[in-house]
């Protein structure tokens, strides 16, 4: 027994395949050719509209005044003074939530935040090794 879901991914590769293109909420197109996978169809609503909500957010936030300094994947860096800086981070909250739901007709998507506070900085444990390599040899010059 197909559910919804699998009737509704069954329906999008049709009507991709069908029309030759295949677009997000706000209407950026990747043609299709016989190339595309199935699954590489059927995974790109959910990649793309999570761009889009990125893109989005960024822009509401910037328009907020609040200091971006880079999307990392599905997240926000964001830069902040000290004094305003829990204000900040739940004003960047409420501008993804917002930004997920006009992409997703009405549907708030949750966030968290990993918060670090200066003289703290973010270390990635998978990067620890490669960060030591470059600042001793960023040293040696």
């Amino acid at each position: 027994m197909r559910t919804k879901n699998w009737a509704w991914v069954e329906n999008l590769i049709n009507h991709a395949r069908s029309v030759g293109y295949i677009e997000t909420v706000f209407g950026w197109r990747k043609l299709v050719t016989e190339a595309d996978t199935n699954n590489a169809l059927q995974n790109f609503p959910c990649q793309a509209n999570g761009a889009e909500m990125l893109r989005l957010a960024c822009v509401m936030a910037h328009q907020a005044g609040l200091k971006i300094i880079a999307p990392v994947h599905d997240a926000i860096l964001l830069e902040a003074p000290l004094e305003t800086f829990d204000q900040d981070v739940k004003k960047l909250q409420a501008i993804m939530t917002e930004a997920g739901a006009i992409i997703l007709g009405g549907f708030e998507v949750r966030t968290d935040a990993c918060l670090i506070r200066y003289p703290d900085r973010y270390m990635d444990e998978r990067g620890i090794e490669i960060w030591g390599k470059v600042t001793r040899f960023v040293e040696c010059r």
